[in-house]
């Protein structure tokens, strides 16, 4: 190719790279809106999930100012791989009352990447729920995370920190490893803990 060819080329490349920017850009600009509409809705339907009493759910979040505080803490404590997106209350607007907590919490420590999930905790402190946002684990392993029968271990149960076993639980603190997924099963229990520790935190002033 002589060197008139080259140019031509090198222009041609820079006009479709330049078209295939804007015609990207358009399409983004698009379909930005409701892809952030999906995943608010996406988010509230699992804070719905998670805390089945609540007919109201309300994040106290309005400036960020609590999890900027709660995050540092929960490091202190140990939980180095996860933090706080979002602290919920949820409320029964007919008998009036606080029902429990919702906790929007990120974990880093998943296998296949950051496990996003949804937690209810109730006003005797057990879980009422667990919904993930965000789960890439390896499938059939600790993609098992998502289901009945390991979330429901969690439920219901009034302890002050769960701890998970590979010779079946013989307590309600103890939870079930998912076989040959333990890096799963230990990232969503410390999850579970750190969103345990925030709430009793918020409501007991750091009482334990």
């Amino acid at each position: 190719m002589d060197v008139k060819g080259i140019v031509v080329a090198i222009v041609a490349i820079c006009v479709i790279t330049v078209v295939m920017g804007a015609a990207l850009g358009g399409v983004y600009s698009v379909t930005k809106d409701p892809i952030e509409k999906a995943q608010e809705q996406a988010k509230n339907d699992a804070y719905a999930e998670v805390l089945p009493e609540a007919t109201r759910i309300m994040s106290v979040e309005e400036d960020g100012n609590v999890v900027k505080q709660i995050n540092p803490l929960l490091e202190s404590y140990g939980f180095e791989d996860v933090h706080i997106d979002d602290i919920c209350v949820g409320g029964d607007d007919e008998k009036n009352e606080l029902v429990g907590y919702v906790i929007l919490i990120t974990s880093t420590a998943g296998y296949g990447g950051d496990i996003q999930m949804a937690i209810g905790i109730n006003t005797e402190y057990q879980i009422t729920g667990i919904s993930f946002l965000t789960l890439n684990e390896t499938a059939g392993l600790g993609m098992e995370a998502d289901t009945d029968e390991f979330k429901s271990q969690f439920i219901g149960k009034q302890v002050n920190k769960f701890e998970y076993t590979k010779t079946g639980s013989t307590k309600d603190s103890e939870i079930d490893a998912l076989s040959g997924a333990t890096i799963t099963t230990s990232a969503v229990t410390n999850a579970v803990n750190a969103a345990l520790r925030t709430i009793r935190f918020l409501t007991t002033g750091g009482a334990q």
